[in-house]
């Protein structure tokens, strides 16, 4: 009998152990149509029954709990709300995915670093097979100094119908940088230090081939705020060297072919127009339930006679996907990060897990204006005349690292919105 508990406790440290993979399914179901969902619901929600059978808790609690009920309310009254039931059914399957995700990851929070260093590995290997699937594509803006790059990837099969483009590019590296640069500032291993210097070097010279302006802007906010926690000094010589990029900027801005596509004075006038005709379509009660989970294209493109896809703002797609709920979980999700961000920058322990959570932070304040003018937490697929909207699960993912950092940082306070 002891023999057979014991196979089975192993074979279930084993599944809580990949527990962030066992939502996955639950992406397919949404985008292919397989496993039924009932299928990929069970694989996803058996880590939970083993956690509870164990540990008797089905998660761990973190520090973004409020904000995240507030979201999946908000979700659910979108789900209501919405014409189109189809595009929102997929919009909430796909969103349960990323926040099972979400809560796979942050209830491993007591694993070593081995746990932590494979996982981050996953995901800078999941960033580089990213970075082939765009190149592979020849869809985006080739120059002088990175058409080699595309003629490198152009004998690797084009993905028919969906592709990565460049602002998704652009949100994925400018996001990944900031952390490797995090933890390589204040690591105290010189190998490490190699490693994560060569890693970072790597990931920002993929960033810049790939000419996405956007990404360079959000890659530039998290250095800047990098390195000035790490040496305050630093402002001494960052303040002079951006003055000197920005005016060498102006400077070539109409002298080169690549500038102006990739800073286009145009972006925002159009991004612009789409944001004030939405507004006419948020009247009577939309005002404060949204348009709809998902919904905002069809009734945009329906009412304009257009083909948008998305709304170039993360902040109002979370508006019309569940109207004053999601406003009201963006808030939530602010005052905490700002809370938390501000203990970890005062907090008086150094070394590499410092180090994540203020490349985490840089990370977070870079996406936060990268949101501004596109949207990085879900996805829109038009395919035979009808919307797939899929809730994209890297935000939740750094989300969740975060949420780990700060734990195993004040690891001995007991993580409670009301103690932060």
């Amino acid at each position: 009998m002891n023999k057979y508990t014991s196979i089975y406790n192993r074979i279930a440290d084993v599944i809580l152990l990949f527990q962030p993979v066992f939502p996955v399914p639950l992406y397919f179901t949404v985008l292919m149509g397989n496993p039924p969902f009932w299928v990929s619901l069970i694989i996803s929600l058996i880590p939970f029954v083993l956690r509870y059978q164990h540990q008797k808790i089905l998660f761990k609690r973190t520090i973004f709990d409020f904000p995240i009920l507030i979201f999946i309310i908000g979700s659910a009254v979108g789900f209501f709300i919405a014409t189109n039931k189809d595009t929102a059914t997929g919009a909430l399957i796909s969103l349960l995915a990323s926040i099972l995700i979400y809560y796979g990851m942050t209830s491993n929070s007591d694993r070593g670093k081995k746990y932590w260093i494979s996982l981050g590995a996953i995901i800078i290997f999941i960033s580089l097979i990213f970075s082939v699937w765009f190149f592979s594509q020849g869809q985006s803006k080739q120059f002088l100094f990175n058409q080699w790059t595309f003629d490198m990837f152009k004998s690797v099969p084009k993905s028919p119908g969906v592709s990565l483009g460049l602002h998704g590019i652009g949100a994925l590296f400018s996001a990944v940088i900031p952390v490797a640069l995090g933890a390589l500032l204040f690591s105290r291993n010189k190998k490490y230090r190699i490693w994560l210097a060569v890693l970072s070097l790597l990931l920002a010279f993929i960033l810049f081939l790939s000419v996405s302006g956007g990404g360079w802007i959000a890659f530039s906010i998290g250095v800047i705020f990098i390195l000035i926690c790490w040496r305050r000094r630093s402002l001494f010589f960052l303040i002079p060297i951006s003055g000197l990029i920005i005016g060498l900027f102006l400077f070539y801005y109409s002298k080169t072919i690549w500038l102006p596509y990739s800073f286009s004075n145009m972006a925002i006038p159009s991004r612009y127009n789409l944001w004030v005709n939405t507004v006419p379509l948020l009247g009577d009660l939309h005002s404060f339930f949204g348009l709809g989970l998902g919904n905002w294209a069809e009734v945009y493109n329906n009412y304009y006679h257009s083909a948008e896809i998305h709304m170039h703002n993360n902040y109002f797609q979370i508006y019309t996907d569940m109207g004053i709920f999601g406003v009201l979980a963006i808030s939530f999700a602010i005052v905490i990060f700002s809370v938390t961000a501000y203990k970890i920058m005062k907090s008086s322990g150094g070394g590499i897990l410092k180090g994540l959570g203020i490349g985490l932070i840089g990370s977070f304040l870079g996406g936060a204006f990268f949101n501004m003018l596109d949207v990085t937490l879900t996805g829109t697929i038009k395919e035979n005349g009808s919307y797939i909207y899929l809730s994209i699960p890297f935000l939740w993912i750094w989300a969740a690292f975060y949420s780990v950092t700060y734990y195993k940082l004040f690891s001995k306070e007991k993580i409670c919105l009301l103690e932060l």
